[in-house]
């Protein structure tokens, strides 16, 4: 699903579609909040690969009680940034 460089990078490609690709706009409220949804879950998606690729433990099945496990995720964000911010390669 992931290329290895992308795990080693950290952030996503912007995929370009060719020009003579047309994206129709949505028709109605409903078709607006269903595009905004999937994009959304796209991205989460997405995220959580990158994450699954530098952080082990959500490769792992949960040995932690659901309230732990509900904290997981913001704290291997903060993480991320905190390494991203304090990165001495830069």
């Amino acid at each position: 699903m992931f290329s290895h460089d992308l795990c080693w990078t950290g952030f996503l490609p912007i995929k370009r579609l060719p020009q003579e690709h047309k994206i129709n706009r949505p028709a109605n409220k409903e078709e607006l909040f269903n595009l905004q949804c999937a994009s959304a879950q796209n991205i989460i998606e997405c995220i959580f690969g990158v994450f699954k690729c530098h952080f082990y433990i959500l490769l792992l099945a949960p040995e932690y009680n659901i309230d732990i496990q509900a904290h997981i995720p913001a704290a291997l964000c903060t993480i991320h940034n905190f390494i991203h911010t304090h990165d001495a390669e830069k």
